[in-house]
């Protein structure tokens, strides 16, 4: 009971450090915000009530600290709560078991227009053009040759009518134009990235163009895409970065974006995702097999381990409000 306690203080005093203020500019009435500034008073107030218990442990943190057989049991415990933690957030890879296929059968019904990003080699496309409404339209972008060679193939097998037009570049999405390395692995690899020490040893370095989504909606007079999926291993962040125009008109009725362990490689948090949906009006929630959860950063911090966010703008939070299971 007594450790019980004083990592109970512990978490409270971080709380207490991590809480003075918003860091990504979340609006004062922003519901994140408001529940960050709740626990922060809570915390002070245990913290200002017990002086002395504070002192107290935070002399035992320092007496640990001083032993290395202390400190890397720390390190393994924190390393199994972490892998708890990445279990919680995710069902898995497979489309039929992590929740994708349910939000291709509610979204896709309603939407004519989506844009895959991180296209592969067709599968998440041929999954949504199934389901989505006629005519529709896509835009699908794969900077990886073979990939791309490869979802050529796919796609015209996809399109086997004139009801459904997709248009297909070998050309990757980011936060600036320009042209940077890519690390392509062979057999069309899901891991090939942007992001070096991520992708199989396999991979080849090669350079490839890059676009933002504001630019290449401009390009084609796009006003609104209904569904945007992102799947940028590691690069997610950057594409939403290149997407702020759209976002800030809320163009883009649902975007799907992947987090996971690349994109502390890339530089990019969890929380700048959250932040940058949220100042445009987007409600983001954590997808699961058995629907979307309300996510609170607050709690769970940068888990970095494979999940799906999906960010809802309001005139599609009537649509998904069905499979908003809670909080996670």
């Amino acid at each position: 009971p007594l450790l019980t306690k004083f990592m109970q203080q512990g978490v409270a005093n971080s709380l207490t450090r991590s809480t003075r203020q918003c860091p990504i500019g979340l609006s004062a009435h922003d519901p994140c915000h408001r529940r960050c500034g709740v626990r922060a008073k809570k915390s002070r107030a245990a913290t200002l009530r017990h002086p002395i218990l504070a002192r107290y442990i935070d002399a035992i943190h320092r007496r640990c600290s001083g032993s290395r057989h202390l400190v890397s049991l720390a390190l393994k415990v924190r390393n199994q709560a972490n892998a708890v933690i990445r279990a919680r957030m995710a069902d898995g890879i497979r489309a039929n078991a992590n929740g994708e296929q349910l939000l291709i059968d509610v979204v896709a019904p309603q939407a004519r227009s989506f844009i895959d990003v991180g296209a592969n080699v067709g599968a998440w496309t041929q999954a949504f053009s199934k389901k989505c409404a006629r005519p529709a339209w896509g835009c699908l972008f794969e900077p990886s040759p073979n990939a791309h060679a490869t979802l050529l193939h796919a796609v015209e097998d996809i399109c086997r009518d004139d009801t459904l037009s997709l248009e297909v570049l070998c050309q990757a999405l980011g936060d600036a134009p320009g042209e940077i390395p890519f690390y392509a692995e062979p057999n069309a690899g899901e891991t090939s990235s942007f992001v070096f020490g991520h992708s199989a040893r396999s991979a080849t370095r090669i350079m490839v163009p890059v676009g933002t989504l504001d630019t290449e909606l401009a390009k084609r007079s796009i006003e609104k895409v209904d569904m945007v999926k992102i799947d940028a291993e590691g690069f997610d962040c950057k594409v939403l970065r290149g997407a702020t125009e759209a976002m800030s008109r809320q163009a883009l009725g649902v975007i799907q974006f992947e987090y996971n362990g690349p994109w502390a490689l890339a530089g990019d948090t969890l929380y700048a995702a959250i932040g940058l949906a949220s100042r445009s009006g987007y409600e983001t929630f954590l997808l699961k097999n058995d629907g979307l959860f309300r996510f609170d950063w607050k709690r769970y911090g940068e888990f970095f381990g494979y999940s799906n966010f999906i960010a809802v703008s309001p005139p599609w939070l009537a649509t998904l409000m069905p499979i908003v299971v809670g909080d996670i």
